[in-house]
């Protein structure tokens, strides 16, 4: 997408795309600030991406944990 633009990028991978609190949309809003002004001032959603991440983590560490138990 940076070197052929929105339109080079197919409709599958936009429509398959799962990366909550991020969207397609959100992305192209992402962009469209960016290229407006300074990354310093792109408001985004830092909270509810660490919230996803530390939820990630957790599942990680349960399954790490019953792995560790027998049966192996």
């Amino acid at each position: 997408g940076a070197s052929v633009g929105v339109q080079g990028i197919p409709q599958a991978w936009l429509t398959g795309l799962r990366d909550w609190p991020n969207s397609v949309g959100s992305m192209h809003h992402l962009c469209s600030q960016f290229s407006q002004v300074s990354e310093a001032n792109i408001a985004t959603n830092y909270f509810a991406a660490l919230a996803r991440n530390l939820g990630f983590i957790a599942v990680i560490f349960m399954h790490l944990g019953r792995r560790a138990l027998p049966p192996y």
